[in-house]
């Protein structure tokens, strides 16, 4: 039985508090998290279906309760908890200095006398300078699940950005209309490429050959300068995973041979791009176009389950300027596109979001972000009618 005492969680052998059994202090670096259903096969049973895990000093406590309810309750009281620890209940109400996550992984500090979501992110915005298509960006809460993969909510302009809870602030290019970019702007060109990377490699899915030729651009993009003493057999095997796709390690990442080919022949063809002497910014910019004859390029993506024979299945829902696209999380394999043409209607729920497309096949997927999916169809759908021949 588990008890929330201010920044401390306490649990007893039973509901009399009789036999206490011991205790978690929660720190400024401790999270809470929700545990996504695949996992949920290798949990204990009989001890309750809604699971969430409480990170500590790197310790991972899984938890569960008997109802969702109750689990949001336990959610929502450790992260405020963990918000007081951070910033103390003033500073929250006042505004403070705000740690903003970039695309590439830096971190910009944004000092606002509000948490106004409108004002952190101006203020985000003109320190970025990006000059064209600033629009398209927003501030948004980020998080990562268990199996390495990046989602995330975006903020509303009267949203208070210090009520993150287990996430972080982050700074993404949220809406993307294939063929409008203008790279012709350095910042925005950064910025594009570093958000084209993590998604490409956390979520697309290509053949051997393209992978390789992005992953040569990328170490191009990386190390500035390709020669034959430092870039050398050997040079990637530790972090290989950081230029091929997940959708290829999960396949082939445990045979050495392969492995072996690959960094052999990444090495290769970056020395090759060396040859042509391009800079690194026509080499960023290369890496999107080729990147953008994915279907996925430009997604959000949003956790989603289907049930198929009782068994409750998880998938990924990518949102993009051409439509819907349903991704087997296990193996990063697109499984199915539908393009909105093809969609003839669509609606959402707190715990749903359905779709209806031609021949009335009816899709029934389970999320908590149905109204999120709605949002960004609604704006892709309105600016294919305005932009229709």
């Amino acid at each position: 039985f588990f008890l929330m005492k201010k920044d401390r969680i306490v649990y007893y052998k039973d509901d009399s508090l009789k036999d206490k059994k011991g205790d978690f202090q929660l720190e400024t670096s401790s999270s809470v998290s929700e545990i996504p259903e695949s996992y949920h096969k290798n949990l204990p049973t009989g001890v309750g279906n809604h699971f969430f895990q409480v990170n500590i000093r790197g310790r991972s406590t899984k938890l569960a309760c008997d109802h969702e309810t109750e689990k949001e309750k336990w959610m929502d009281g450790i992260s405020t908890a963990i918000l007081q620890l951070k910033s103390g209940i003033e500073k929250v109400k006042t505004g403070a200095d705000f740690s903003v996550h970039m695309p590439d992984r830096s971190v910009l500090t944004a000092s606002v006398k509000t948490s106004n979501a409108k004002d952190v992110f101006l203020k985000v915005a003109t320190t970025v300078a990006i000059q064209k298509g600033i629009q398209f960006f927003s501030l948004v809460k980020a998080y990562t699940t268990p199996d390495r993969l990046d989602f995330y909510n975006v903020f509303s302009e009267r949203d208070n950005v210090a009520d993150l809870g287990p996430y972080r602030l982050a700074f993404y290019r949220v809406i993307c209309l294939k063929g409008r970019d203008d790279l012709s702007d350095p910042k925005l060109l950064a910025v594009e490429y570093s958000q084209t990377v993590r998604a490409n490699l956390m979520f697309f899915e290509y053949d051997e050959n393209d992978a390789i030729e992005l992953a040569a651009l990328q170490l191009k993009v990386k190390e500035g300068t390709i020669n034959s003493v430092t870039h050398t057999r050997g040079f990637l095997s530790e972090n290989l995973h950081e230029y091929m796709p997940d959708s290829q390690l999960m396949r082939y990442g445990d045979n050495a041979e392969v492995t072996n080919k690959w960094e052999a022949d990444i090495l290769n063809r970056a020395a090759e791009i060396e040859d042509t002497k391009k800079s690194i910014n026509e080499c960023m910019e290369e890496y999107i176009t080729k990147s953008q004859e994915n279907p996925l390029y430009g997604c959000t993506f949003f956790e989603v389950s289907m049930i198929r024979e009782e068994t409750d299945y998880a998938y990924i829902l990518g949102v993009n300027s051409t439509g819907l696209h349903v991704i087997d999380r296990k193996t990063r394999s697109l499984v199915v596109s539908f393009p909105y043409v093809s969609i003839m209607r669509w609606s959402r729920s707190s715990k749903k979001f359905n779709f209806t497309t031609q021949g009335e096949n009816h899709w029934t997927m389970l999320t908590k972000q149905g109204e999120e999916i709605n949002k960004f169809m609604g704006i892709y759908v309105r600016f294919l009618l305005d932009n229709k021949d």
